[in-house]
Formats: structure tokens, sequence, C-alpha cells
């Protein structure tokens, strides 16, 4: 009975697994969606969105206040 609960989960963990990296890449376009209509448009992008991104908010910030 163990090995066929084990089975199981590792069946489950791979689900998991593969909806996860789903909503992850899902995350990542949403972040760069925004972003880009945001530059698009003039403006800062969201902080939580560059974050998302890897890039760092306020090293952002101050390019946009040399150009």
């Amino acid at each position: 009975m163990t090995i066929l609960a084990e089975d199981r989960n590792a069946e489950t963990s791979w689900l998991r697994t593969a909806f996860s990296s789903i909503t992850e890449m899902a995350n990542c376009l949403g972040a760069a969606r925004e972003c880009a209509l945001a530059v698009e448009n003039r403006r800062m992008p969201p902080a939580s969105a560059l974050r998302t991104l890897g890039i760092d908010p306020a090293s952002l910030r101050d390019a946009f206040r040399r150009s």
C-alpha cells in the first residue's frame, strides 16, 4: 500500500510542478506587458511588475530621471 501512495504523490508532484511553471510564466508575461505599456505611455512601471522581472525599481527610476 505504501508504494501505491508514493506513486500517486509522485504524479501529483509532477502535475503541481507543471501548473506552477505555467503560472509563473503567465505572471512573467503579465509583468512584462505592464512594464511595456507603462514605458510606452512614458510612465514608471509598477514596482511589483519590475520585481517580478528581476529589475531593481530604484535603478530603473534613476535611469528614467537621467533621460
